[in-house]
């Protein structure tokens, strides 16, 4: 799950900095459209960050404390 929400996110990424660069050529684009393009990766950005919070926290559940420690440390 964890890998799918960060291929995701990058998807996104990527289709943003297409979008960008096509609104930087644009001499007729405005800047809010930059601005626009920019919070909407910032919203997609926060959400796959708290899934990825979440997916971490489901992954310690599952484990003993023991394998949490093999896997992460002393976190």
């Amino acid at each position: 799950d964890l890998k799918d929400t960060a291929r995701d996110f990058d998807k996104a990424f990527k289709k943003s900095g297409k979008e960008l660069a096509r609104l930087y050529k644009d001499h007729e684009a405005q800047p809010t459209a930059m601005e626009a393009v920019l919070a909407e990766l910032e919203t997609v950005w926060g959400a796959s960050q708290k899934e990825a919070v979440e997916l971490r926290f489901q992954l310690k559940d599952s484990l003993t404390g023991e394998e949490w420690e093999a896997v992460f440390g002393s976190e």
